[in-house]
């Protein structure tokens, strides 16, 4: 008879326990639908990308001083968080939980290089169709764009 307060105490502390590991699997559920949330999905975030690439290059290549580089890049990067209903803290989260797939990430890059080749092969036409020159040739693949 003196086991069963020890019987008691026992199956009192596994019920104790499955309580609250089943608490906790559903808070981490809640928490990860509220992350899915606030994610930015694929195609939104690799057309961010896209347009800041540009961005970049474009302020990159103005006769600025850093600061006022930065500081136009900064306007630049709000405008297009707007364009796009997002903030800096939405995106560098998207872009943290992406980059943890590197696959997933080289994958977003390879779409980000692919658009600007061909927004760069639309100008090319527009200015062979206007001027009949030849526009000055890029890489061709990524692999290429890293090396020079």
């Amino acid at each position: 008879m003196k086991l069963t307060p020890f019987i008691f105490t026992l199956l009192l502390s596994a019920i104790w326990a499955v309580a609250c590991g089943e608490q906790q699997q559903i808070v981490e559920q809640k928490n990860n639908e509220q992350a899915t949330i606030r994610r930015l999905g694929v195609d939104t975030m690799t057309a961010i990308m896209t347009e800041l690439q540009l961005v970049e290059a474009a302020v990159g290549l103005a006769p600025l001083n850093y600061a006022s580089q930065m500081a136009r890049y900064k306007k630049y990067e709000q405008e297009i968080f707007d364009k796009y209903k997002t903030d800096s803290a939405k995106y560098f989260e998207s872009y943290t939980h992406y980059a943890k797939d590197p696959k997933l990430l080289k994958k977003m890059y390879t779409t980000v290089f692919d658009t600007i080749m061909l927004r760069k092969a639309r100008v090319d036409t527009v200015i062979k169709k206007m001027t009949g020159a030849v526009a000055v040739p890029l890489s061709t693949t990524p692999q290429e764009a890293t090396v020079r």
